[in-house]
C-alpha cells in the first residue's frame, strides 16, 4: 500500500505541474510518451521499468484496465444507447419528479434536471474514449507481456482468421480482433486530439480584455461615422471615432479611442544605451476603449467635437 500511495503522490504532482506549466492535458503527454516507448522497445528494457513495480501490482492494474476495455466496442455501443436514453428523457416532464431548485448561501443554484444527466453521460463517454483510454494504453505499453507493442497495429491486409492465429494479443485471449480493430481507430482519434491541443498551446493567446473595451479584430462589425487622430505631448497618436454596431436593431452609438502608436524603452545598439522609441501598435495588440455609449447621435457628436 505504501508503494501505491507513493506512486499516486508522484503521479498527482507530475499531473499538476505539467498542466500548469506546459498547459497541455496530462493524458496527452502520457499518450505521447506511450507512443515513443512503443516504437522504442529497447528503451523500455534499458529503463527496466518492469522492475520498479511488483508483479502483483502490475497484474491488478492490467486486470482493472481489462475490466473496462476488454470489450471496448460493445461498451461504447452501450454508452451511445445510454446517452440516447438520457437525451430522450430531456423531452419528458421531469420537473414534476425532481426536487425544486435550491439557492445556496454563496449565490449558486442547486438544480435537478435531465439536461445535466445528458451532459454527464456525454462527458463520461468522451473520457472513456480519450483520457481513460490513454492511461489504459500506457499501462499496456509498459506491462503487457502478450506482445502488445509489436502487435497492436492491424495492417489493411490482415483478415480475422489470420489475426486470430498470428497476433499474440488476440491469440492469448487478452482481446478480440474486433476490439483490437476498434482500439486502432481510437488510437488515431487520440492522435488527432493530441495534435489539436499542441497546436492550440502554440498559437492560442489568452489575455484579459480591459473593461469598457472591444477587441480590435471586431472593428469590421461597426460602421464608422467620423474619426480624427490626436497627438499628445509625447507624439503618441490616438484615433477618436464614432461607431455604430451594424447588427443592432436599436441604434446605439459609441465614442471610442484607439491607441495607434506608443513610446517604448528599447536598447539602442549603436548608442549603447536605452532610448525611447515611438512604435506603431500592431493590430493584434490594439484595443478599442469605449469613452461614451448613447442612443442619441447628437450627444456622441458633441462629445467627439470636444474630445481633446
Amino acid at each position: 500500500m505504501g508503494e501505491i500511495s507513493s506512486f499516486t503522490g508522484v503521479f498527482t504532482s507530475m499531473k499538476n505541474y505539467i498542466e500548469k506549466v506546459i498547459k497541455i492535458p496530462f493524458s496527452c503527454i502520457v499518450f505521447l510518451i506511450s507512443i515513443f516507448l512503443m516504437f522504442n522497445p529497447k528503451l523500455l528494457s534499458l529503463i527496466g521499468i518492469n522492475k520498479w513495480f511488483p508483479n502483483q501490482i502490475k497484474e491488478i492494474v492490467l486486470k482493472i484496465g481489462q475490466l473496462f476495455y476488454s470489450n471496448m466496442f460493445f461498451v461504447s455501443i452501450g454508452f451511445v444507447l445510454f446517452v440516447l436514453v438520457l437525451f430522450g428523457i430531456t423531452y419528458l416532464p421531469t420537473e414534476k419528479i425532481f426536487p425544486k431548485d435550491v439557492e445556496l448561501v454563496n449565490g449558486k443554484i442547486k438544480s435537478w434536471n435531465s439536461f445535466s444527466a445528458f451532459s454527464t453521460g456525454i462527458n463520461l463517454f468522451v473520457l472513456y474514449l480519450t483520457t481513460w483510454w490513454t492511461y489504459y494504453f500506457f499501462i499496456n505499453v509498459l506491462f503487457n507481456k502478450n506482445g502488445f507493442n509489436h502487435n497492436f497495429f492491424i495492417s489493411d491486409k490482415s483478415n480475422a482468421l489470420y489475426l486470430n492465429m498470428t497476433n499474440s494479443i488476440i491469440h492469448s485471449g487478452y482481446i478480440s480482433s474486433l476490439n483490437l480493430l476498434f482500439m486502432n481507430i481510437i488510437f488515431y482519434l487520440n492522435i488527432f486530439i493530441t495534435a489539436y491541443f499542441i497546436v492550440q498551446r502554440l498559437y492560442q493567446d489568452i489575455y484579459i480584455l480591459p473593461k469598457n473595451s472591444i477587441k480590435y479584430n471586431s472593428i469590421d462589425t461597426y460602421f464608422e461615422y467620423n474619426s480624427k487622430v490626436l497627438t499628445n505631448s509625447s507624439d503618441e497618436e490616438t484615433k477618436i471615432a464614432i461607431l455604430r454596431y451594424k447588427h443592432w436593431d436599436e441604434a446605439k452609438y459609441l465614442l471610442v479611442k484607439i491607441p495607434l502608436t506608443k513610446n517604448t524603452f528599447e536598447w539602442e545598439r549603436w548608442q549603447q544605451k536605452e532610448v525611447w522609441k515611438l512604435r506603431k501598435i500592431p493590430p493584434a495588440k490594439k484595443s478599442i476603449y469605449i469613452v461614451l455609449e448613447d442612443k442619441e447621435l447628437t450627444n456622441v457628436i458633441y462629445a467627439f467635437d470636444n474630445f481633446k
